[in-house]
């Protein structure tokens, strides 16, 4: 039975989709970086972030961060809930690319870190 804030069960097969996956993660933020596009949230709650630093893309329970010198491939394990996700920072990420790695809105992942972070300045007090 699914806890009521754990992450739902990824699609990704990782066994036989990983090269498939990350090749057209690859492809997209290469086609859309060609046409200029420096962020992209698509109809899927996917999203698309590209700096001079690096360049990301992140879809539910996936996320492909490629710096100059790495590529970094995040999957959520099953079983985790979102704060436990949220409580993760690696590799760096923003609220929007959470957001799409947990399948929630910005503004949830806003709250949610909010209030881990009351929580966790109370008990230390």
């Amino acid at each position: 039975m699914k806890r009521n804030n754990e992450i739902s069960k990824s699609k990704l097969d990782i066994k036989g989709g990983l090269d498939t996956t990350v090749f057209r993660g690859i492809k997209v933020m290469d086609k859309l970086q060609s046409e200029d596009i420096s962020e992209a949230i698509f109809k899927n709650g996917a999203y698309l972030k590209v700096t001079e630093d690096y360049r990301v893309i992140v879809d539910k329970n996936i996320m492909l961060k490629e710096t100059k010198t790495d590529l970094f491939i995040r999957i959520s394990k099953d079983g985790s809930s979102i704060d436990e996700v949220l409580e993760t920072n690696y590799p760096k990420t923003t609220q929007k690319m959470l957001a799409s790695f947990v399948g929630k809105s910005q503004s949830t992942v806003s709250k949610t870190k909010n209030s881990t972070q009351q929580i966790s300045s109370s008990t230390q007090s």
